[in-house]
């Protein structure tokens, strides 16, 4: 049996602007403890979370000197108090964006970190002349999309171990092919993670939306001439402003090697969403004032398995929305929405017409699919990916991409009625994540709704 240390003073070391009680607080030991190595290891790591040092080595102080009450020496090395970081990117859903994050790491010396974010975002090219026109029929104000967030985050919270809470206001002006967004809310927020890979998160929001449909002029004509009750609530999205109170909860496992470039491992995640509606403004074409009150499931895994120098990687998702009180209904900026990048390659971004959707305009020649929102309250989708090295940092991939979604929650997966894509890309690893050049095609082209053959996407990140 080795010769036993047992702790004595715990010294903080370099903490200028950081309190030491704070440092001490975040041991996994106290004096008069036994001292271990692994216990050493995980304070670094706890007091490393607290997101103010760039290092931490905890260690006894004179450790070749044999005694059995040794004193501790913690020492740190503190961040910058400020930072300003600035990002650019570019995608084919979101177009040219960009934005600062501006704040403080280490308020009050106790670790709280205040930050102001803003994003900006330019959508400027198009493949569709329909969106086209949508967009350029914006003023510019609403044409600028936007996310302003001001956020507290707090490390740690007393007597709740491993769980930092954050507090955010928000305000944000979001376009998607159907419909725009304004948005003014605060969101109030715990993460527990009592292991590295196991996160729960519950958070509370408070929204005010103000959603505006881009085809609810067309809509409304086809609909004042349609008496049929049951098309009427397959087809009417709610709009215009709402109050909405939304808890959301979710678990996360990630048993990934990297979660930039996977090569091994899996990763789990269920998510879910209570949303309620507080208040609306009446909709006078509407027989009943639009309102929520639904709760919003999803579940992902992902799997990654080396093949040699190659990485096979796939992904299954699946959501519904049940609906908890009659005459319910969901606002488009909540629903689901499939194709792009992030979804099914081979559609353009959110592109993809729900299936009793697409039913509905395959047999009403007085429905056009411009003339609908393409949300969703269900979907399914599987994508499989092989990865294979070319040259250097270059990277090669081919996939498919196969899934659906209904507006009718109850016909999830009905029939089994799934729509495949394929197709094949370059990656190019970088310091900023793998650059993603992707072009899918439809396998299954639905012409009575004018797909196209396919698109080509870029994104930064992989699945």
């Amino acid at each position: 049996e080795g010769f036993q240390v047992y702790v004595g003073d715990i010294v903080v070391r370099g903490a200028e602007d950081t309190d030491p009680d704070l440092v001490r607080n975040r041991l996994t030991f106290e004096r008069g403890d036994l001292f271990r190595p692994k216990a050493a290891i995980r304070s670094q790591e706890r007091v490393l979370d607290l997101g103010v040092f760039a290092s931490v080595n905890v260690a006894p102080a004179d450790a070749e000197l044999p005694e059995r009450v040794k004193t501790i020496v913690v020492t740190v090395t503190e961040r910058p108090g400020q930072y300003l970081e600035s990002t650019l990117g570019f995608s084919t859903g979101e177009g040219l964006r960009g934005g600062f994050e501006y704040g403080f790491r280490n308020l009050f010396g106790e670790a709280i970190g205040l930050s102001l974010r803003v994003q900006l975002a330019y959508q400027f090219i198009f493949t569709d002349q329909q969106i086209a026109n949508r967009f350029e029929a914006l003023p510019d104000l609403q044409r600028l999309e936007r996310n302003v967030t001001l956020g507290l985050a707090f490390p740690y919270v007393p007597y709740l171990p491993d769980t930092k809470l954050s507090v955010n206001g928000v305000l944000a002006r979001d376009n998607e092919r159907d419909f725009g967004i304004e948005k003014l809310g605060g969101t109030v927020s715990l993460a527990w993670q009592p292991l590295r890979r196991l996160t729960f998160t519950i958070a509370e929001d408070l929204e005010r939306n103000t959603v505006d449909l881009f085809v609810s002029g067309n809509l409304e004509e086809y609909l004042q001439t349609n008496t049929d009750a049951r098309l009427e609530r397959l087809l009417r999205v709610p709009e215009g402003e709402s109050v909405i109170l939304a808890t959301r909860a979710s678990a996360a496992v990630d048993l990934r090697d990297s979660p930039f470039t996977p090569t091994s491992g899996a990763y789990f995640a269920l998510n879910s969403e209570y949303a309620r509606t507080l208040q609306t403004e009446r909709d006078p074409d509407a027989p009943e004032p639009f309102f929520s009150n639904f709760i919003k499931v999803a579940f992902t895994a992902s799997g990654y398995v080396p093949l040699g120098k190659a990485v096979f990687a796939a992904q299954f998702r699946v959501g519904r929305i049940f609906h908890v009180a009659t005459g319910s209904k969901t606002y488009p900026n909540r629903a689901f929405f499939l194709g792009g990048v992030d979804t099914m390659r081979g559609y353009l971004q959110d592109a993809l017409v729900p299936q009793d959707l697409a039913d509905q305009l395959r047999t009403d020649p007085d429905l056009t699919v411009n003339d609908i929102v393409r949300g969703a309250d269900a979907f399914a989708l599987l994508r499989a990916e092989l990865r294979f090295p070319i040259l250097g940092d270059l990277y090669g991939g081919v996939f498919t991409d196969v899934g659906n979604s209904w507006s009718d929650p109850t016909k999830l997966l009905e029939g089994m009625r799934l729509r495949p894509t394929a197709g094949l890309g370059l990656r190019l690893a970088t310091p900023v994540g793998p650059l993603a050049f992707d072009y899918g095609f439809i396998l299954v082209r639905r012409k009575y709704l004018s797909e196209r053959v396919g698109a080509f996407h870029f994104s930064i990140g992989l699945f």
